[in-house]
C-alpha cells in the first residue's frame, strides 16, 4: 500500500509539552494524535503499536472504540482533525480511552501503524492485544480476499528511553 497522508503529533501527558519526534523517557505519559487531513472524509482508519516485544496493541479500533469509520472519526468537524488514540493518564479522560505510562518493561523503538482502508480492515474486532505473527497472518488472510482495499499506511517510530 502507498504511503498516504495521515501524521502523527505527540505530547507529554502529565506537562502537556510536544514531543515533535515521538521520544519518551520512563515516567513519561505519552499522547498519541492520528491527525486526518482536511480531504479524508470516507473510509476506515486503524491505529495499532508494533512494540519491541513483538505485541500488537490496537488503539483504534478496540473493544472500548469499535467504530473507527472517517466520518463518525470527524464528528463533523472540516478542515484538518485530531484523532486522539493515547490519552492522558488523567482522572478526567474519557471513558475506555487508552492511556499509558512508560516503564522499563517496553524501551526501545515500537512502530505506530495507521491503516486508512475502504471498508473495515478485518471482518471482526481483534483483541486489544496480540502476537505481531497473529497481526501480520491476519492481515495476510485479509489481504487476499478481494473485498479489501487498503489505501494507504503511514507509519512513525515511537521511541521508549530510559533517560
Amino acid at each position: 500500500a502507498p504511503e498516504g497522508n495521515l501524521s502523527f503529533e505527540f505530547s507529554e501527558g502529565l506537562t502537556g509539552e510536544a514531543q515533535p519526534m515521538g521520544t519518551f523517557t520512563v515516567g513519561e505519559n505519552p499522547v498519541i494524535d492520528v491527525m486526518i487531513p482536511e480531504d479524508v472524509f470516507t473510509g476506515f482508519l486503524s491505529v495499532s503499536v508494533l512494540d519491541v516485544s513483538g505485541k500488537v496493541f490496537h488503539l483504534i479500533p478496540n473493544i472500548n472504540r469499535t467504530d473507527n469509520s472517517v466520518l463518525s472519526l470527524r464528528e463533523g468537524r472540516d478542515g484538518e482533525v485530531p484523532l486522539r488514540v493515547a490519552y492522558p493518564a488523567t482522572a478526567d479522560r474519557p471513558a475506555g480511552s487508552l492511556a499509558f505510562t512508560v516503564d522499563g518493561s517496553s524501551l526501545g523503538k515500537s512502530k505506530l501503524l495507521a491503516i486508512l482502508s475502504d471498508a473495515p480492515l478485518f471482518r471482526e474486532l481483534r483483541p486489544r492485544e496480540e502476537s505481531a505473527t497473529g497481526f501480520a497472518e491476519a492481515l495476510r488472510d485479509r489481504a487476499v480476499s478481494s473485498d479489501q482495499v487498503i489505501r494507504s499506511i503511514n507509519t512513525h517510530i515511537l521511541d521508549l528511553k530510559a533517560e
